[in-house]
């Protein structure tokens, strides 16, 4: 049985920017572009890889932990007036807020009447109840995870059962599926670099964790090329760039502890989700939710989205394989 694993944030920010959905509204004047496009990219998924149960999970916040380990992590997202990197956000950017809190509600509604599993845990990030889920998941089952986000390249190691790789990570910009059986290939580089290779690098953009100040890609490739041990806590990779006649390499060294934090940042194997939360996503796991197609109908009518409810019955054949 392959179970699938959709980041929810991803994939409604993707539909809600594609510019033909952007305008998309229902006869109130309500954005709905977001959900439609989400509906049709969570129905051709389901339709062209017979998956059998399906989870979509949405942050619900940000971990303290990691705010705690870098202050400024992901911006000025959850984020009240008290915080020092709080910002007041203008008026696009808090109009797009309030239609991604909508839709995400819609999405709710629609989804747990389409025998979709859908989870948004507060106080807890997208990224590690997917880490939980998968990791539940893969000694019994085959695991799609669908993100743009490479952070779940990682967890593909670990994944392997019988000589299969039970886990793969579908990135719908990139459009290709990687798995440890042809990580290289997609990736240009090995497996077993991701996590040393994500902590030299950091994250400055969406989750605005910094690199290694001064030390650029050039540098950083070189010691990946030379080094070969990739493995955690990083020994080798220190002895090498602290025995370096080169400025730059040394700089790895002297400022590992910046090596160290961005790991355990970006880990996603570390236990973040707490026993409340762990009972909630088991109880999300036993449910077995149905198709309810008067009540889909119904909910897809209210928001005008007819290209749908004209073909409902065909449409709706993936989700009815769901259990």
């Amino acid at each position: 049985m392959t179970v699938m694993i959709v980041d929810g944030n991803n994939m409604l920010h993707r539909t809600m920017r594609v510019p033909a959905l952007e305008e998309l509204e229902n006869r109130y004047g309500k954005p709905t572009g977001g959900v439609f496009g989400f509906l049709r990219s969570l129905q051709a998924l389901l339709s062209v890889n017979q998956i059998k149960r399906c989870y979509v999970v949405f942050d619900g916040g940000i971990s303290q932990r990691r705010r705690a380990l870098l202050p400024e992590y992901k911006g000025p997202r959850y984020r009240d007036e008290s915080d020092p990197f709080y910002e007041e956000p203008d008026e696009d950017r808090l109009s797009y807020f309030l239609s991604f809190k909508r839709q995400r509600q819609l999405l709710k509604f629609i989804l747990e009447r389409l025998a979709v599993h859908f989870i948004r845990i507060p106080g807890y990030e997208a990224d590690d109840v997917i880490g939980h889920l998968s990791i539940s998941f893969r000694d019994r089952h085959n695991v799609l995870i669908v993100s743009d986000d490479s952070d779940f390249l990682q967890l593909l190691h670990g994944s392997v059962l019988n000589g299969l790789h039970r886990t793969r990570l579908y990135r719908p910009l990139k459009e290709y599926i990687v798995g440890l059986d042809n990580f290289e290939q997609q990736m240009g580089y090995p497996s077993e670099q991701f996590m040393v290779r994500k902590s030299l690098y950091g994250d400055p953009g969406s989750d605005k964790i910094p690199g290694i100040p001064g030390v650029g890609k050039v540098t950083i490739e070189k010691v990946l090329s030379d080094i070969e041990d990739y493995e955690y806590p990083f020994d080798t990779l220190f002895n090498y760039c602290s025995d370096s006649t080169n400025k730059r390499i040394r700089k790895i060294a002297d400022n590992i502890d910046i090596v160290y934090r961005n790991h355990e940042i970006i880990d996603l194997t570390e236990e973040e989700i707490g026993e409340d939360a762990c009972d909630e996503i088991t109880a999300s796991i036993l449910a077995r939710p149905e198709v309810d197609l008067i009540k889909t109908k119904h909910l897809l009518s209210e928001l005008d989205l007819f290209s749908i409810v004209d073909d409902l019955h065909h449409w709706v054949i993936p989700f009815q394989r769901l259990h």
